[in-house]
């Protein structure tokens, strides 16, 4: 999971642009637009450490899209990797904390 930070979210989705991701902005957004958010975050068929990344590698996300790794800029479909928030691991996966939204 590529897991943006509430900054990163507020940034991205605030349409009316109040300091507040609410029902407004959702449903401005429509929830495909929300599901598609969302879905660029979970890798598909797997946990992916970061230590397993090389430059330029494709990560196939739920959502079927496929998002690169720089690891000269260290961002994942051009949303930066918070370097302090990697690998954090759970019983199904791994965290890795963007502060941004991958492909919005």
């Amino acid at each position: 999971l590529f897991a943006p930070t509430n900054a990163a979210f507020l940034a991205a989705v605030d349409v009316d642009m109040d300091g507040d991701v609410d029902g407004d902005d959702l449903n401005t957004l429509g929830a495909d637009a929300v599901f598609g958010v969302l879905a660029n975050h979970f890798v598909a068929g797997g946990m992916v450490l970061s230590s397993e990344l090389t430059d330029g590698q494709n990560i196939t996300m739920a959502s079927g899209t496929d998002f690169a790794f720089d690891a000269t800029a260290l961002t994942v479909g051009g949303a930066a990797l918070n370097a302090g928030g990697l690998n954090v691991c759970a019983g199904n996966g791994a965290i890795h904390i963007l502060d941004g939204v991958i492909g919005f």
